[in-house]
């Protein structure tokens, strides 16, 4: 019997301030589950956990074609970003929000799951075949200067078509929240119909922002609140926003958040979300 394949390097990327405990337990779940992590930033950033690869994300050489000051230029700019990613590296993308629960080990280039009652993919977790039609087609979508969205309504499409007449950009960046990532993503994988290959919401996506809000205050055993099929679970920067406001920027003592960082050798109160 051959031995397993190695696990694949998860690649992620960082910029503008130091990592807080919430990212710091997402490179540690990784690293402690086995996985080599490549952290791509521009800037010299703090409390990085140690056995973390640093790289320039320059060397990656995506295109910064929108105001990245701005909350939706950077995420349009990360959308981007992990897909020129994957394409030089093969590299497998996670969000730095997407906590691992058990290894990546699963023996396919097609790696991503469905959130919103199984009908959208998501791309926080991402991997495809570096040289594929889908990563390609999400690459020029994301790069053109008059995207018009395929599964966009008529009257809304109308609207971008009259626009690229004019010669007038509107960019993905001015389009519904959502379309540089999860909506290109769920269209060419429906168009190119690799579909299949999208892990069932419960082993990537189990949880909905509601959901994790309500375990913010729980104190279940943390191994007892993730499903058996689980390799992931995703907090969103939505929970990340409400442990900032409502929490002074740690998880509350004991609660499932606590647990985990207990798991890690994780010190919240060394680097709280600021």
């Amino acid at each position: 019997m051959p031995p397993p394949a190695p696990l694949p390097t998860i690649g992620t990327f960082w910029t503008g301030s130091d990592l807080s405990w919430f990212e710091q337990l997402t490179i540690q779940s990784y690293l402690d589950a086995g996985h080599h992590v490549v952290l791509y930033t521009f800037d010299e950033i703090g409390n990085i956990p140690d056995g973390t690869e640093i790289r320039d994300a320059a060397d990656i050489g995506t295109p910064v074609l929108w105001d990245t000051s701005t909350r939706k230029g950077r995420v349009c700019f990360s959308d981007l970003f992990r897909l020129y990613m994957i394409r030089e590296t093969g590299f497998l993308w996670s969000d730095l929000d997407a906590y691992c629960v058990k290894p990546f080990d699963w023996d396919s280039e097609y790696v991503f799951g469905y959130v919103k009652l199984e009908q959208v993919v998501n791309n926080g977790i991402l991997r495809l075949p570096q040289a594929s039609l889908e990563l390609a087609a999400c690459i020029s979508f994301i790069e053109e200067p008059n995207p018009i969205p395929p599964w966009f309504g008529f009257k809304k499409r109308r609207q971008l078509l009259e626009l690229r007449r004019q010669n007038t950009p509107h960019t993905v960046e001015n389009l519904k929240w959502g379309t540089s990532g999860p909506g290109i993503l769920t269209h060419v994988l429906n168009y190119h119909g690799t579909i299949g290959h999208t892990l069932t919401g419960k082993v990537l996506y189990p949880y909905s922002t509601r959901k994790l809000w309500q375990m913010i205050l729980q104190t279940t055993p943390y191994d007892e609140a993730i499903p058996d099929m689980c390799h992931s679970v995703h907090l969103y920067g939505d929970t990340k926003h409400l442990l900032k406001t409502d929490f002074d920027g740690l998880p509350p003592s004991g609660t499932f958040l606590d647990q985990l960082c207990q798991k890690h050798g994780i010190d919240p109160a060394a680097a709280p979300i600021v």
